[in-house]
């Protein structure tokens, strides 16, 4: 991995980037595997298991940084780029790798964040609002009909008021505020014809109220 973290603009801006190369070797990756528990010609039962599947090649890039203006208002996020190139093997000789894909590794990501912050009844109010970006993603690595998260985008805010001397802090904040459904995980078991993930979180709103001794 090589990079670079810089201050720029007067101090105003804070910009790092690196790129990275890994070469793994002897990846192990969880598998379910169907079994007939009873003898009659029907697979109906499963195991999980851990396999040797192959090797790989990860590499990217990765950008962030922090913009603040002289007065209100400030910009800040990021932007990576993955790239994976499994080797995987066929372990059971039946033409279809036992694990196509590192699993949750998307191609894109990037968040983008306005911030500001106002003297406000003798504190300062700041506020945030942000958009986050992932591009689509195999959840599973399973040869066969593996689960699949389509690119999706959240967006989540916040504003709070912290006192001129500190110890009071009263605060609002809200994520997934357009209420998208997106999965984070999942397994499935074609023969079987089990399919199951689990989501992210709904729309949520959180309210503070903070004080602090010292």
């Amino acid at each position: 991995e090589v990079g670079v973290k810089s201050v720029l603009a007067n101090r105003s801006l804070i910009l790092n980037a690196d790129v990275f190369y890994g070469d793994y070797t002897d990846i192990q990756v969880s598998t379910f595997t169907s079994y007939d528990s009873n003898g009659d010609g029907v697979d109906d039962a499963f195991y999980g298991d851990f396999l040797n599947a192959g090797d790989a090649t990860i590499k990217g890039l990765e950008v962030e940084y922090n913009w603040s203006s002289a007065s209100w208002f400030g910009l800040s996020g990021f932007l990576a780029y993955l790239k994976t190139d499994p080797d995987f093997l066929d372990e059971n000789g039946d033409g279809v790798l036992d694990a196509q894909v590192i699993s949750n590794a998307p191609e894109f990501t990037g968040a983008i964040r306005g911030n500001f912050d106002f003297p406000v009844f003798g504190g300062v109010l700041t506020a945030s609002v942000g958009y986050s970006y992932r591009d689509d993603a195999i959840l599973t690595n399973e040869g066969v009909n593996p689960i699949v998260q389509p690119a999706y985008g959240l967006v989540d805010a916040w504003v709070a008021w912290l006192s001129g001397n500190a110890r009071w802090r009263i605060g609002i904040s809200g994520k997934n505020l357009t209420d998208k459904e997106y999965l984070t995980n999942g397994y499935n078991i074609p023969a079987l014809g089990i399919l199951q993930g689990s989501y992210g979180a709904p729309r949520t709103f959180v309210a503070t109220l903070e004080y602090r001794f010292f």
